[in-house]
C-alpha cells in the first residue's frame, strides 16, 4: 500500500516515503508540497534543500531544524525568519548572521542589532 501512496501523491520522488504533493524529492519522509528536496523530514512548502526537519516554507536551506521561512541558510535550530545565515539558534529575524543564540527580539544584521525599518529596507533591497 504505501508503493501506491508513493506513486499517488508525488512526482518523481526517490526513495521517499508518505510525502503528500512533492516532486523531485528524494530519501525524504512525511514531506507536505516540497520541490527538490533531499533527506528532509517533516518538512513542508519547502524547496532545493537539504537534511532538514521539521521545518516549513525553507529555500535553499541544509540541516536546518525546527524553523520556519528560512532562505540560504545552513544549520540553524529553531529559527523564524533568517536569510543567508549559519550556525543560528533560537533565533529570529536574521540577515548575514553566523552563530548567534537566543536573538529572538529585535532585528539583527552581520550580528548587530539594526531598526527595524533598516532590516526591511535591507530585506526588500536583497530581494528576500
Amino acid at each position: 500500500i504505501r508503493l501506491l501512496d508513493k506513486k499517488m501523491f508525488n512526482t518523481s520522488v526517490s526513495d521517499s516515503f508518505d510525502c503528500i504533493d512533492c516532486t523531485n524529492c528524494n530519501s525524504c519522509v512525511k514531506c507536505t508540497e516540497c520541490v527538490n528536496c533531499t533527506d528532509c523530514q517533516l518538512c513542508y512548502d519547502s524547496r532545493e534543500s537539504n537534511n532538514c526537519f521539521n521545518s516549513n516554507l525553507l529555500k535553499d536551506c541544509s540541516f536546518c531544524y525546527d524553523s520556519t521561512d528560512l532562505k540560504l541558510c545552513v544549520r540553524c535550530d529553531n529559527c523564524n525568519y533568517c536569510f543567508d545565515s549559519q550556525n543560528l539558534s533560537n533565533c529570529m529575524n536574521c540577515i548575514f548572521c553566523v552563530g548567534l543564540k537566543d536573538k529572538k527580539d529585535g532585528y539583527w544584521v552581520c550580528n548587530e542589532e539594526v531598526s527595524k525599518e533598516q532590516f526591511e529596507f535591507l530585506m526588500f533591497d536583497c530581494g528576500f
